[in-house]
Formats: structure tokens, C-alpha cells, sequence
């Protein structure tokens, strides 16, 4: 999570379909009423992964 120009943004990565992949890397400017679990689970590297629920809809990021 940053903020940019005074504003909350949440970076992610995932892959198709597992939470636990990094091939592609997600921006999202969060909306009021948008929340995040962030540990929801873990990953079987051992990294844990969030859960979201936003109102809005993602950009791919490079």
C-alpha cells in the first residue's frame, strides 16, 4: 500500500487463477468503503496473501 498524490494505492501480484502466483502485477486507487484482510491465507512458500474487496476495478501494472 502507498499513497500517491495524496491518495491510497494497493499494489498486488497474482497470477490466473492462484493468489499465490507473481507474473502479473495489479494497481488499484481505493474508493471509500474498500477493505483488505491481509493475511487471508498462505501461500505454500510460505508467503501469506490478502484478501480485497473493492468497489472498483484494477489496472495491470508494468
Amino acid at each position: 500500500m502507498k499513497t500517491e498524490d495524496g491518495k491510497p494505492v494497493w499494489y498486488w501480484r497474482d497470477e490466473a487463477g492462484s493468489m499465490c502466483g507473481t507474473e502479473r502485477k495489479w494497481r488499484y486507487e481505493v474508493q471509500q468503503g474498500d477493505e483488505v484482510q491481509r493475511e487471508a491465507g498462505t501461500c505454500p512458500d510460505g508467503k501469506k496473501w490478502a484478501k480485497m474487496t473493492i468497489s472498483g476495478t484494477p489496472v495491470r501494472a508494468i
